[in-house]
């Protein structure tokens, strides 16, 4: 994120955290996934900002949602497949978010 979200709209590491989670949680549902905050960004540039990573294979079953193509999309033991429709699914949540949060990222 932009480094003025810090002291503009008060983003902490503790805050970006919690929003990775939960970003984590409502678009990843099945996989299991790691969310790491770094706190100060490349060279101390002070953009906090989160990695979401995710394992390829689903856990548990979920509901099948539109970005899905396959049918095995939402089935446990079945390999997470990137498309484009996903993609475009994922960068409007992320702006979704940022707005929400009054970010600049926006």
């Amino acid at each position: 994120l932009d480094p003025r979200d810090r002291d503009d709209n008060g983003l902490t590491p503790k805050h970006a955290q919690a929003l990775g989670m939960k970003f984590a949680q409502n678009n990843f549902p099945g996989h299991q996934t790691l969310v790491c905050t770094h706190p100060n960004g490349h060279n101390s540039a002070g953009n906090i900002h989160v990695h979401i990573v995710i394992n390829s294979v689903l856990a548990f079953n979920v509901t099948r949602q539109d970005f899905m193509e396959r049918s095995s999309d939402s089935l446990a033991g079945h390999k997470h497949h990137v498309t484009k429709d996903f993609l475009e699914y994922l960068k409007s949540e992320t702006m979704l978010m940022c707005q929400k949060e009054a970010f600049y990222q926006v």
